[in-house]
């Protein structure tokens, strides 16, 4: 796969023919306050947080240290400090995925959070290494209506498989797109455990029972061979249970060591068909040591942990899978009575694990969104406790593992709370990135943008059925965050490491680029690079149609400060002959100018400069430009017969919305054709986030392949 990487010094600066009425949208986001660390361990503090309820389920808000007794490894601790953190205040609804019918499909501009922003983390976990069928169906709707209806601001969020791990598509976001994606990207997993394990006869039960009966000293030795591989078939059973199990554990303790870095308080809900942590000789040594690590990982990041049975009621019976030739009626009462046994232990599995982290499972409810709404619900507030440790548990020789018992004394509560830790501390648990490379590994991996350096991404796709498709990044960089220094002769050379990750909708990474760049300018023209700033291009040939996130990171290497950016963007397939849109393209139009002609090179710098940063201030026109393909073609004329129409969006909501009208009128037919139009921004337009949308109409089509959308966001700035 070939892959293009061009840096362009820009030193050029260009001003900001339709306007529009520009309507006052006041932003109604939220100043958040930041939060405290909620798990401390070090050996001046221990702090964990707790949750008491009412009988009905209320939090309890008015407690004081004298409500509480804390116990670590049975001895009573001293409590040093009790706080109450409510981060309900300032929520307000999350807006739905698409506008209301009618009106089109409208995406959400999604803003990255800055950590301080954070009210609330929360990775949903599917356990597709052992959902069935029925219960993969299910579990995908409930997530498709909480990413549409139960998200809120502030909240950051992952949906992951544990059967693939955590991809780009599934790491931490507020992009609901990124969320719909890898809830696509959910299937039923054949070679899985399943809700159950199919009935099936031994060989001696089918002999036993089907190809000879007579005798007494036969049928003596008949049952003692059943009884053997039955015992042989359970132990399989459980050997195989555990390495699943082990397999799911280890991929929640995975999600968590994520989210360490993430701020406040944090849930994974585990949805699951529930599995066995204790086989018929007790707790299996490899399952005991994942459910330990995971508490410790828990507890050390902050996370709470509720489980969710995706086979909600459900009583065990017999399947369409099972086969009971051969077996006797008492037999299969008997697998039956196993099965019910199993059903019980893989539910409690799923309290246990829940329970050991202070969260709750979710048990027989049919309706799994209404049991992600009470776990919601349980988010809204916690208290912090914490003591002083004695020095004793940090000892090297013993790492034991501490167990914490925490009471409520006043009558008709309950608490719940964190099981314990490992005797060491954070510094020594959560070692920090030291050298370039995993600083720019863990920019990318961040579900936070890094701003120390500014740093702007624009992915666009383009192609056509017979050269194929590509994506075509564009990425600024402000040359006046990177630090140069002064050279012979009066020369400026600054260095920087730039990585990109390119993941397709499964994860995977589907391209990358690591590359150590040096920009050296002389002295009378450093200030016009400061102004300008540099602009990367990386051109990739994509090879499947499908949704694709693109991350990038920087690092000065004189400074190591950092900068990254992330964008998700969505390759069509043009061979289903669907109308298509390009990306968009943003440039900003000088009125006086207009008229005249500039050379070549001057018009690429200042289209690659604004199509990157897609930065503007009121007042400037901008003109966009994309790429029409698959229009159909009047059979006479050998015309199309296309309509242009674009929207303004600013907090999702419409302030803007021109007329339609003939696109170039009635431009001969071609396999692709080019678009652009211009608008004036008003004078009084607000700072922030505006979203465009183009909507082209074929009017010799029918039906969806009649209309194509394609939007890009913007920024208005002083």
């Amino acid at each position: 796969m070939k892959r293009i990487f061009q840096l362009l010094v820009l030193c050029l600066l260009s001003q900001g023919t339709n306007s529009f009425a520009q309507k006052q949208t006041p932003s109604s986001t939220p100043t958040p306050s930041s939060q405290d660390e909620v798990v401390v361990i070090n050996t001046s503090l221990i702090q964990f947080d707790a949750t008491v309820t009412d009988k009905n389920g209320k939090a309890v808000k008015d407690l004081t240290a004298d409500d509480f007794e804390v116990f670590e490894n049975n001895n009573r601790q001293t409590i040093t400090n009790l706080s109450f953190v409510d981060i309900q205040p300032g929520f307000r609804p999350g807006q739905p995925l698409t506008a209301k019918e009618g009106e089109g499909n409208v995406p959400i501009v999604p803003g990255g959070l800055m950590p301080t922003q954070v009210r609330r983390t929360i990775a949903l976990v599917v356990d597709d290494l052992g959902l069935s069928f029925g219960s993969t169906v299910w579990a995908k709707r409930a997530l498709g209506k909480f990413v549409d209806e139960q998200i809120q601001t502030g909240d950051l969020v992952a949906i992951i498989r544990t059967s693939s791990g955590v991809g780009a598509l599934q790491q931490f976001t507020t992009d609901r797109r990124l969320l719909h994606a890898a809830i696509d990207r959910i299937r039923y997993n054949a070679h899985g455990t399943g809700a159950f394990s199919p009935i099936e006869p031994t060989l001696s039960e089918y002999e036993s029972n089907v190809v000879d009966r007579t005798g007494p000293s036969r049928v003596v030795r008949q049952v003692a061979g059943v009884k053997e591989e039955r015992e042989n078939m359970r132990d399989a059973e459980d050997t195989r249970d555990s390495f699943f199990t082990a397999g799911t554990l280890g991929a929640v303790n995975f999600v968590m060591r994520g989210m360490g870095q993430i701020p406040g308080r944090k849930a994974v809900i585990l949805i699951s068909d529930g599995f066995k942590l204790f086989g018929r000789t007790g707790l299996n040594t490899r399952v005991q040591e994942s459910l330990q690590q995971l508490t410790d990982t828990a507890n050390r990041s902050g996370v709470i942990i509720y489980s969710m049975d995706a086979r909600g009621l459900d009583v065990p019976m017999l399947t369409a899978e099972d086969n009971t030739i051969g077996l006797t009626t008492g037999q299969v009462d008997m697998r039956l009575e196993e099965r019910r046994l199993d059903f019980f232990d893989t539910q409690q599995s799923l309290r246990y694990i829940a329970a050991q982290t202070g969260g709750f499972s979710i048990i027989n409810q049919n309706d799994l969104s209404k049991g992600i709404e009470r776990i919601l619900d349980d988010q809204k507030g916690y208290y912090l406790i914490g003591y002083q440790p004695h020095d004793d548990i940090f000892d090297i020789e013993k790492r034991r593992f501490n167990k914490l018992t925490v009471k409520v004394t006043r009558p008709g509560l309950h608490i719940r709370y964190r099981s314990g830790f490992f005797g060491m501390t954070d510094a020594e648990a959560k070692p920090r990135p030291r050298n370039a490379v995993q600083q720019l590994i863990s920019a990318l991996t961040s579900p936070f943008t890094v701003k120390d350096i500014d740093l702007r991404l624009t992915a666009l796709f383009a192609g056509d059925a017979a050269s194929g498709s590509f994506m075509r990044s564009l990425i600024y960089i402000k040359a006046s965050d990177l630090k140069f220094t002064e050279e012979k002769e009066g020369w400026y050379k600054s260095e920087f490491d730039i990585s990109v990750l390119t993941f397709g909708d499964n994860g995977e990474v589907v391209d990358q680029m690591n590359r150590k760049q040096t920009v050296r300018a002389r002295a009378d023209y450093l200030k016009a690079l400061n102004d300008n700033g540099l602009v990367a291009q990386v051109t990739l040939p994509i090879q499947k149609p499908g949704a694709y996130q693109m991350r990038v990171a920087l690092r000065d290497s004189e400074t190591g400060r950092m900068g990254s950016a992330s964008q998700y963007i969505e390759v069509p397939n043009l061979k289903k002959k669907n109308l298509t849109l390009s990306g968009i393209v943003l440039e900003r139009v000088d009125a006086k100018k207009e008229g005249q002609i500039e050379d070549t090179k001057t018009l690429e710098l200042k289209l690659q400069r604004d199509a990157a940063m897609r930065r503007f201030r009121a007042g400037q026109t901008v003109r966009f430009g994309l790429s029409v393909y698959n229009a159909k073609s009047d059979k006479e004329s050998r015309k199309s017969n296309l309509l242009i129409q674009y929207k303004i969006f600013r907090d999702n909501k419409e302030i803007f919305a021109s007329q339609p009208k003939p696109l170039n009128d009635q431009v001969e037919a071609a396999r692709v054709i080019d678009a652009s139009q211009g608008f004036a921004l008003g004078g009084k337009m607000q700072q922030g986030d505006y979203l465009l949308e183009v909507i082209v109409t074929d009017s010799l089509a029918k039906g969806s392949r009649a209309v194509a959308t394609q939007w890009t966001d913007f920024e208005i700035v002083p």
